[in-house]
């Protein structure tokens, strides 16, 4: 059976290869070198100098207690590009020189990272394949908010949302009105959020639609600030590394003025984030532990169905929060110091540092609770998982009493 089976695989990786090969002498696919922004951009500004930081871990239930450790963040800037050309849901830009800016591919971590650019067909050799766009759209000046996850509550708001701390000097620099180019936000408190800032500048916005691209004489360009990958099957410390200037401007310009008029409501003491649909990461046994966390008081919440006012109110009156791993606990940020918060999660995640931000630098206290891994999926860091109610119980109670 296995020998039938690499039959075939090979079969389909040369069908593939096959396409690919066709496809680009027809010119439907292009190649193009892969480049340092350096070497074709202009720089206008540093968004962050080099820095080494340290990271905390977020304490697990019978497993980790407390650590920690440091990282080096490389130094990155705004860069111009003339004559260059950006993508939707893609993080490469294609220069006037027809090479590739792509600044992943030079990420510690992009060996293991599974790519999700919408028009990347390839890589290899330090050179990208990628699809021509159905439409090209032409503009003077222009400033690119879209990229991969570029429309996702979670990922817009560390890895996009910051960039916009970077648009009035693009502005000062450019001598064309600039065009801010955005996906499309389905999400309304997304959507909110970006608009309301965007509407701090004299510039037009654009929503840059799937299968479009956009050539500008001058492009304005920033690298997603963190350290995320756009996919993996493992996670190792750092893989979603934050730096604590993209915190900064969360905090200074998102997270400040939303709980400025926060009212705050004893409804919403104690929380339990409901996580629905999604791809994996789900508890298998989820019933029995709502309904475990209903019996103690806990207001079952699904973030993204309450209006963004609401939902600040909530979080800035919340004193205990629970629920399954996912991106609603992005809102801890909006918490209050001192709150408690307990996450089920499967075992891949605990080396995660997205949500230990909120303990370091917005002082929410938290910890993980594991179960038993579902097996069968082959993504261990999207497996869904059990967890006793027992120890649910044991945790709760001893977060509870710290």
């Amino acid at each position: 059976m296995r020998q039938i089976y690499l039959a075939c695989r090979r079969f389909y990786t040369k069908l593939q290869d096959f396409k690919v090969s066709f496809r680009i002498k027809t010119g439907l696919y292009k190649w193009a070198e892969i480049k340092h922004m350096s070497e074709e951009g202009k720089k206008i500004c540093q968004f962050q100098a080099e820095s080494i930081e340290r990271l905390e871990m977020i304490k697990t239930y019978g497993f980790i207690e407390s650590g920690n450790y440091t990282i080096k963040y490389p130094e990155i800037d705004l860069w111009l590009f003339r004559d260059s050309t950006v993508f939707h849901s893609s993080d490469f830009v294609i220069t006037a020189k027809g090479n590739a800016i792509w600044p992943k591919y030079f990420f510690y971590n992009y060996s293991k990272n599974i790519t999700r650019d919408k028009f990347m067909v390839k890589e290899e050799n330090g050179r990208i394949c990628y699809k021509n766009p159905k439409k090209v759209i032409e503009l003077d000046a222009a400033f690119s908010m879209i990229g991969v996850f570029s429309h996702i509550w979670a990922h817009a708001i560390v890895e996009y949302f910051p960039k916009l701390s970077m648009l009035e000097a693009a502005i000062k620099d450019s001598k064309s009105r600039i065009t801010v180019l955005i996906p499309e936000y389905r999400d309304p408190q997304l959507k909110q959020i970006m608009m309301g800032q965007l509407s701090k500048y004299d510039v037009d916005v654009m929503v840059i639609s799937p299968g479009e691209a956009v050539h500008a004489r001058s492009l304005y360009f920033i690298e997603r600030p963190t350290r995320f990958t756009d996919h993996e099957a493992e996670i190792t410390p750092a893989d979603q590394a934050i730096p604590e200037s993209v915190v900064n401007v969360i905090k200074r310009e998102l997270v400040n003025p939303l709980i400025e008029n926060a009212v705050a409501n004893s409804k919403y003491k104690k929380i339990f984030l409901v996580r629905r649909g999604g791809i994996g990461k789900g508890i298998l046994n989820g019933d029995e532990i709502e309904r475990y966390f209903e019996s103690l008081g806990f207001i079952l919440l699904e973030p993204h169905k309450v209006s963004l006012e609401e939902k600040i109110n909530i979080f800035q009156s919340a004193e205990f929060i629970v629920g399954p791993f996912g991106s609603a606990f992005t809102n801890l940020f909006f918490c209050k110091p001192g709150t408690k918060v307990l996450m089920f999660s499967n075992y891949q995640r605990l080396f995660e540092n997205y949500f230990s931000v909120a303990q370091q630098y917005f002082g929410v206290k938290e910890m993980y609770v594991t179960g038993f891994d579902d097996k069968k999926t082959q993504n261990m860091s999207h497996c869904s998982f059990y967890l006793p109610l027992g120890k649910v119980k044991d945790a709760y109670n001893q977060l509870l009493n710290e």
